[in-house]
């Protein structure tokens, strides 16, 4: 089994302008990908690309987790308490006042993840997780701080239109394809999809082997009923 993801992000863009998406067509843009954080960086030695994954890795699980609770599949009551916090509640209110309906549900998906993922700056600028290995004269924490805001802006560019076009069902289904694919694209030689019957089933064995590997439970990535929540895949 091998995914073939997309790099052109022109092919999102001209099929979100649609007002209606099938599901072959959320299909496509879920599997559209950036560049891992190794070659975005430019400079990374042998001996750092490790690391280098793993704040990788760590950044991805960190919107994975923010989302999904935004999205109540989990952590509802800690995530309810936090967004009657300061600034938090205050970005709420003015989503509130400034926005109804879909646009509303839209704004408000792309805000909140962002300022959560910022560590509460009303600038929304992402952070991404863990530390990179140092160089003199490079910046490389803000260059992972750059790619996590690129990754994080692109995925929820497709996450809020899907949700306001398909609903919450697809939209959480995407989310899960969505850090699998870059996940896989990322670091391939971690995900052994060989035996895996299609693109749906090497999908949800990315997704539980990554979570699994942070030391988080496997079911975490399953809803309520105990389907996975990409399964509409």
């Amino acid at each position: 089994m091998i995914l073939h993801p997309i790099t052109d992000f022109s092919i999102v863009q001209r099929i979100t302008e649609n007002s209606f998406l099938s599901k072959k067509e959320r299909f496509l843009i879920d599997s559209y990908v950036i560049s891992p954080l190794v070659d975005f960086c430019g400079d990374i030695r042998q001996n750092e690309i490790d690391k280098v994954h793993e704040v990788e890795g760590e950044s991805i699980l960190h919107f994975l987790n923010v989302t999904m609770s935004l999205f109540g599949k989990y952590n509802q009551d800690v995530f309810g308490r936090l967004l009657r916090t300061n600034p938090f509640d205050l970005l709420v209110q003015e989503i509130n006042a400034s926005y109804s309906g879909k646009e509303k549900d839209r704004v408000f998906i792309m805000a909140i993840t962002k300022m959560v993922l910022s560590n509460g700056d009303t600038s929304l600028k992402v952070k991404a997780a863990g530390n990179m290995p140092q160089k003199m004269f490079s910046f490389r924490q803000m260059t992972a701080d750059e790619w996590f805001q690129h990754f994080v802006d692109r995925a929820l560019y497709r996450i809020a239109s899907i949700y306001e076009k398909m609903g919450a069902d697809d939209a959480t289904g995407s989310l899960c394809a969505i850090c699998a694919y870059q996940l896989y694209y990322s670091q391939p030689n971690k995900f052994d999809i060989s035996n895996c019957t299609d693109e749906n089933d090497a999908l949800h064995n990315i997704i539980e082997t990554f979570v699994k590997s942070k030391n988080g439970v496997g079911t975490r990535v399953y809803s309520d009923s105990g389907e996975l929540l990409s399964k509409s895949l």
